[in-house]
């Protein structure tokens, strides 16, 4: 994972595109204005066609993506996509709605039959899996819907904060409230999506924090006498159940 700093220009620059492009609703004016205070250097390019002295027309461009860019890019369109762990939700979120891509196909997938179906080209992989990386317009999007829907969010009890977050994100009103994704994911898929990400995203955490360890304690007595000891199933006691499981909160 590259640093932090350069992920976020990066992701400045592709969300400042976006909002060129009208993928950004005018109506989310707190958004707007942040990307707009972007400060996205731009390319000039000098055309001469009668003399070297003067050029015939000047254009600006700013989308000149950087090697790094390029990396997220390639890399991603060969089925290897890049996570930030310090956004693991919206990644999560982005990784359930590419498995429920149809046009998403792996090399390999028995979803491909004809030549023409193929999801991976050699050389040049699948373009489609560009959309959900680090810099892809679905994984900016959906960092915009966790921000909007965190917003008037309770902040003096962090359970009932993530608890209604959840609620939001699982429910069809603020996806057909944005409406980012207008004629390309429907808010029920979004919905859909969000939930499934969720209980992926807590079940993961469970297992890897030792859920249904079990212990056995012998008596004093016994470790003194050397006796070997042979417990029954009913002596052990299950001391990480899901109370005492780690549950970890999309908004941290």
């Amino acid at each position: 994972m590259k640093h932090p700093s350069q992920h976020m220009h990066y992701s400045q620059a592709s969300l400042w595109n976006l909002l060129r492009e009208g993928r950004i609703p005018v109506t989310l004016q707190d958004t707007v204005h942040k990307v707009q205070q972007f400060d996205i250097s731009g390319k000039i390019t000098m055309s001469f066609l009668e003399t070297l002295e003067q050029p015939s027309y000047t254009t600006t461009t700013y989308n000149h993506p950087h090697l790094m860019q390029h990396v997220i890019h390639y890399s991603s369109s060969l089925g290897f996509i890049l996570h930030d762990l310090n956004l693991e939700f919206a990644s999560r979120f982005a990784n359930e709605l590419l498995l429920n891509d149809r046009n998403a196909k792996t090399l390999g997938s028995p979803t491909v039959t004809t030549r023409a179906s193929m999801g991976v080209y050699l050389k040049e992989g699948n373009l489609h899996f560009a959309k959900y990386s680090l810099l892809g317009h679905v994984y900016l999007l959906i960092q915009i819907i966790i921000e909007e829907a965190s917003k008037s969010l309770p902040t003096y009890d962090e359970g009932i904060q993530n608890n209604l977050f959840e609620n939001r994100m699982s429910e069809r009103g603020i996806y057909q409230q944005l409406n980012l994704f207008p004629k390309e994911i429907s808010a029920l898929k979004l919905a859909s999506a969000a939930r499934e990400a969720l209980l992926k995203f807590k079940h993961d955490y469970k297992i890897c924090s030792f859920y249904n360890l079990i212990e056995w304690r012998t008596s004093t007595d016994a470790l003194e006498s050397h006796q070997p000891t042979y417990p029954n199933s009913c002596d052990y006691t299950v001391i990480i159940n899901d109370e005492k499981s780690y549950c970890p909160r999309p908004l941290l």
